[in-house]
């Protein structure tokens, strides 16, 4: 059973490791976002650079970057809350896994020590009738010889009368 416990044990290990491991690659797929973000930043910039060449107010290129970032920071930020909500998920279900695991493995140590404990009383109890049964016949035996002994007696008073 311990066996069979540590087994489990590892294998629930293995799942966390797992489930730690697509969080990791989630935090890089975030991180490959942020960077786009990044590159988006530095292309609005670039494109303000051809605004202002083509004579566009700055007014007109302050709107247009700003509108761009806020679209690029809001696609980062429900791409960063959709990455948090699956990792959540995954660490719900591993940790659901894992009670439902350890709640099987005690329910299955609970059953073991119970028929242990049943085979254990069955012995008992097998034990103190044989050591009773012994002990009447060990009585019955002690009872037949002081019998034997006392009609031996009481022939010899006869004989001796």
């Amino acid at each position: 059973a311990r066996r069979e416990a540590e087994e489990r044990a590892a294998a629930a290990e293995l799942a966390l490791r797992q489930a730690e491991t697509k969080v990791s690659s989630e935090e890089a797929e975030r991180h490959a976002v942020e960077e786009r973000l990044q590159q988006e930043h530095e292309l609005v910039e670039s494109e303000k650079k051809k605004f202002e060449d083509d004579l566009m107010t700055e007014r007109e290129i302050q709107n247009m970057l700003l509108e761009s970032e806020q679209a690029a920071r809001l696609e980062a930020e429900q791409k960063a809350a959709e990455l948090e909500a699956k990792v959540e998920r995954e660490r719900n279900k591993v940790e659901s896994k894992l009670k439902q695991e350890l709640e099987q493995q005690r329910l299955r140590m609970l059953a073991e020590q119970e028929k242990e404990l049943e085979r254990l009383q069955k012995e008992s109890a097998e034990s103190s009738t044989k050591r009773e049964e012994e002990a009447r016949v060990a009585l019955e035996e002690e009872t037949r010889k002081a019998h034997e002994a006392e009609q031996a007696a009481l022939q010899a008073l006869d004989l001796e009368r």
